[in-house]
């Protein structure tokens, strides 16, 4: 069986943050792993970039804006599944209001370097 290193690539870093892993799922604002003897970690606000079985390893991006891009999927799926509009609009603030937060750090950041 493979089991993969679980690595979290941000700008900042690339750690390895869980072994063995032999299972993996994202969820509504993290991704879920289970290891070879059943026991699970999450990594909040982060998705899968990459799997290189060759080297055993899983590469995860986190990312603040990650965990209300997942709800808004989420729940954009279960609108079209249920064709109702319910938590739609709500998340798609969310995830908008994340971005442009996001956005206001980056140019705060680098506005002097442009």
């Amino acid at each position: 069986m493979c089991e993969l290193k679980v690595h979290v690539v941000t700008p900042q870093k690339d750690e390895q943050v869980a072994e063995e892993i032999v299972y993996a799922q994202v969820a509504a604002n993290r991704l879920l792993l289970k290891d070879a003897l059943g026991a699970t970690h999450q990594i909040p606000d982060a998705l899968i970039s990459t799997v290189d079985i060759g080297k055993e390893s899983l590469y995860v991006k986190q990312a603040s804006i990650v965990g209300p891009f997942l709800r808004f999927l989420e729940a954009y799926q279960t609108a079209e599944a249920t064709q109702t509009y319910s938590e739609v609009e709500e998340s798609w603030n969310d995830l908008k209001a994340k971005g442009d937060e996001a956005v206001r750090v980056l140019w705060r950041k680098h506005r002097r370097s442009s």
